[in-house]
Parts: structure tokens; C-alpha cells; sequence
């Protein structure tokens, strides 16, 4: 059915948002005679003593922001992915009078909504244009209306005793939008320093004749701390050229004084040695070849393969503590074709390693690939399981 309803016809949005953005409920009705407006109820949350919605102050719509309240409705019939920290419901109801003319009720988790909040069409043409398009391409180029400002708009008229108020539209250079692409373009500024500092790299012709060289960035890292007091690194993501064991690598670079503290030979030295570490993991290839689009990674933080942030656990107690030989060499990524992975600790002269992590995919069908996959699935608390396991020299538990 279609929010432009008949003047003697009105529309109920029940909608609800709770995650790690906070809980907030709203009760709104369309009128859409003699002028678009939304009477706007705030709901309490469900566990509260007093439940029973709060009046608020009377939203009046502009066309423009009317049609973009039909978009919303669009969007949510479409369907959505998952991933979001933030979960909106709404139920919308047609009603004449008293009588029910239809009813849907939709649940988004995919945050997707928030670019297209108040959006220009302009905006969202560029997005569905840059390089990240795909992120967008599922995605209406037609901007929505924000339910949640219409409802603090109201809530702020009536703490100021209005009972009738205009919708602010939200200044274009606030929109998600907007900063999405304005933060795009830094990134793209970043990206091409990056590429021409580190096209100057001692050592560079050497990795570009191994590697297939992309991903280029210059960016501030706390982890990078203890390699760096400025924190600061150049990075890039590197493939090589001839298939090795080691699908791809990333790399971090510590900066002193604004010049990097290494130089390429550096990585051809460490990759080296990983390369040789892993020679004798024959069942990391049947891991690997067990289902498509799988890869082994690794990322090197200036010299180490092991990220010097403390936060994480320390691969070097859970090696003692399994009771492996010497410590760990690197943490290698096992990513499966979605976006699930294995963390496996390898050590430099230890044919056995040590599963630090395992995140289980959502598909049966992965995760029946390769007797690892499921790892500790009985013991995973939404998707993850941190326990560690020992993995003999053939990959076996």
C-alpha cells in the first residue's frame, strides 16, 4: 500500500530502535489533510513501570520530506543484510477510521539506512560511483526520511511548549552521506601520499618484481606504538606474484621523524623466513583447497609477525602454556570465502601450531569444508570461539 493515503485515511508507524546507539521508541500517525503532518507519541522502554506513549508535539512535512518518508517505506520492504549494532522495527498500519486496511512489519540490521538518511540524490549518485560502490548497490538512490529526528524534533518543541512545529531538515554537510564521501576523499588523499612515499622505499623495485602491490595508506595506529612513539606507519597489502603458501601479506611500516624506520629488503627477509616456517604445513594447501575463495595471510608489523598490542592475548603465553617448543614466529589469518577466519600460531622450528581463534561462518556448507572449521563449535559464544586447541604437525587435533 502506498503512504499517500486518501484524506480520510491515516497511517500508523510504530517504530523502535535499540543497540549500541541507545533505546528509542516512537508512536507516529500521517495525516495527510488539510497539510502532511506526523503526531508524534514517544513509547517507554517495555521494562519501564509506565509504558503508556507521551504525547508529543505535531510534525509538519514539507512535500519533499513527505516523499522522502514514502522512500523509507520502500526501503524497508526491500531486503537487507545483518551486521549492525543498531536494530530498527516498524510496524505500519493503514487504517479508515477504525478500520484496518493493511499491515507490514519490517526489521533492518544493515545500518544502510543511515546514508540514505536525508541524503541529496547527488550524494548517493556519487556513492553508488566510487570505488566502495558496492557497499551501496543494493541500496535505492533515493533518500529517507529519519524517524528518529523527526521524533526529537518533537520531543524538543513539546519540552518547549509547542504543540506544532516545522521539520528541520539536517544540514547537508551532516548528512552520513556526505561524510562518507568527504571521508572517502581523504582516504583517496591518503592513499595516493602513501603510494608515492613509498614508491621512494629503499628496496622497492625488489617487492614490486615479488608482489603485486595495492592498498597503499598512511594513518596513525596505537598498536604501532611500541615500534614508534609518533604511532604513525605507512602500510600496504601485498600478493605474490608466483603462488606461494602465504596468499597475501600486510604490512606496517613504523615512521621516525615522518621517514619509515625500514626498508624493503626487510620484508623479503621476514617473508622469507615465514615462507620456510610453514614449508613443512602440507594440510594448510588442503585447508586452503577445501573450499573456494579461501586464503592464508599474514601481516607483518615492522619487523614481527605477532601484533605488538597488548590488549589482544599474548600468543607467547597461550604457546607456553600448550606446551610448544621455542615461541610463536607469526599469527597466521585463515579467511574462509566469507568474512569468518581461523587465528593459527605458527612457530619457526615447531611442526605443530596452535588455533588462538576460531570465527565460525554462518554457512553450514563452509563450515562442513574442513574438520577445522568447526572447531570448538559447541563451546562458540555468537560465532566465536576462543578456545585454543593443539594441532599436531598434519593439522589434526
Amino acid at each position: 500500500m502506498d503512504l499517500l493515503c486518501s484524506a480520510n485515511q491515516t497511517v500508523t508507524i510504530d517504530f523502535r530502535s535499540y543497540g549500541d546507539g541507545g533505546f528509542y521508541s516512537y508512536l507516529f500517525t500521517y495525516h495527510p489533510a488539510p497539510r502532511p503532518y506526523l503526531s508524534v507519541r514517544e513509547k517507554a522502554a517495555p521494562f519501564l513501570p509506565n509504558p503508556s506513549p507521551e504525547p508529543l508535539a505535531d510534525v509538519l512535512l514539507t512535500p519533499a520530506q513527505v516523499q522522502r518518508l514514502q522512500n523509507l517505506i520502500r526501503y524497508y520492504r526491500l531486503p537487507h543484510g545483518s551486521g549492525c549494532t543498531q536494530l530498527k522495527e516498524v510496524a505500519i498500519t493503514w487504517l479508515k477510521g477504525d478500520l484496518v486496511l493493511g499491515e507490514e512489519h519490517y526489521k533492518d540490521e544493515s545500518c544502510a539506512s543511515g546514508y540514505l538518511l536525508d541524503a541529496s540524490p547527488h550524494d548517493l549518485a556519487v556513492l553508488h560511483k566510487s570505488p566502495k560502490g558496492r557497499a551501496w548497490r543494493n541500496l535505492p538512490p533515493t533518500p529517507v526520511l529519519s524517524l528518529s529526528r523527526v521524533g526529537e524534533q518533537a520531543k524538543d518543541a513539546a519540552q518547549k511548549g509547542k504543540q506544532q512545529v516545522w521539520l528541520r531538515d539536517i544540514p547537508h554537510s551532516q548528512t552520513e552521506a556526505a561524510i562518507e564521501i568527504r571521508s572517502q576523499r581523504q582516504e583517496e588523499q591518503n592513499t595516493r601520499a602513501a603510494e608515492k612515499r613509498l614508491h621512494r622505499l629503499p628496496g622497492f623495485a625488489r617487492l614490486d618484481a615479488q608482489y603485486l602491490l595495492s592498498d597503499f595508506d598512511q594513518s596513525s595506529y596505537m598498536f604501532l606504538e611500541s615500534l614508534s612513539k609518533e604511532g604513525a606507519a605507512l602500510s600496504m597489502t601485498l600478493k605474490p606474484r608466483r603462488r606461494k603458501r602465504i596468499d597475501q601479506f600486510d604490512w606496517y611500516i613504523p615512521l621516525v621523524h615522518g621517514k619509515p624506520k625500514l626498508t624493503g629488503e626487510t620484508f623479503l627477509r621476514q617473508a622469507k623466513r615465514l615462507t620456510d616456517s610453514v614449508a613443512s604445513l602440507d594440510w594448510l594447501d588442503r585447508w586452503r583447497q577445501a573450499a573456494p575463495g579461501r586464503t592464508i595471510e599474514a601481516t607483518l608489523y615492522g619487523e614481527s609477525f605477532l601484533n605488538p598490542d597488548t590488549s589482544s592475548d599474548d600468543p607467547h603465553t597461550l604457546w607456553k602454556t600448550a606446551g610448544l617448543s621455542g615461541s610463536p614466529f607469526a599469527v597466521l589469518t585463515l579467511r574462509r570465502a566469507d568474512p569468518s577466519y581461523l587465528s593459527l600460531a605458527v612457530g619457526a622450528n615447531e611442526k605443530r601450531s596452535l588455533v588462538l581463534l576460531n570465527f565460525l561462518s554462518k554457512s553450514e556448507q563452509e563450515c562442513q569444508a574442513h574438520p577445522l572449521d568447526s572447531l570448538g563449535r559447541e563451546k562458540a559464544v555468537r560465532g566465536i570461539v576462543r578456545q585454543t586447541f593443539l594441532l599436531d604437525a598434519q593439522g589434526r587435533p
